[in-house]
Parts: C-alpha cells; structure tokens; sequence
C-alpha cells in the first residue's frame, strides 16, 4: 500500500513525501504520520485518525477534538483503505 502526504498549495519548495507499508500500523508509525497525534491544533487535543473515499484515493485524517470543538486535516493520500474510523464533517 502506498502514501503521499498532503502539502498545501499554498507551500512552495516543499516536496511532499511517499511511503509504502504493509498495515495500518505501520502507516501510523511513518515519523510523518506519527507527528500529528503529537501536537495540539490550536489548543484542541488530537483525537484520531481517520479516512475518507475521495475519488480513486483515500483521504487520511488527523483529528483533533474537545466537546464542542472539532478540527480535521487532510494529512495524506492513501492508495487504498486501511480500515480506520470513517472520517465524518461535523
């Protein structure tokens, strides 16, 4: 299986990275990966991560939770679904 990690457009000279592995995980334990459940977004706590079907891809989600507040980021683009959470706008 196979992950491209999400950069956005508005970042120049930055090549994303891409990685394979064979289970869920692994892909969690990539150092890129890994370092999002390690950080706070805006003072929210890290939840979990998700997917989504987007297109022929597989959207990874790291979200980030406290009661009333949720934040999500797409994080990667996976080839296929490795079985987390579905990932659902709140």
């Amino acid at each position: 299986m196979k992950i491209r990690q999400r950069i956005p457009n508005f970042v120049d000279g930055v090549t994303p990275k891409q990685d394979t592995f064979e289970t869920c995980e692994e892909l969690l334990n990539l150092e890129w990966v890994k370092n999002w459940d390690t950080i706070d977004s805006d003072e929210i706590p890290f939840w979990r991560y998700s997917e989504s079907k987007h297109g022929d891809e597989y959207l990874l989600m790291a979200e980030y939770k406290n009661g009333k507040n949720h934040k999500s980021w797409v994080i990667g683009y996976m080839s296929c679904s490795v079985g987390l959470p579905e990932y659902k706008t709140s």
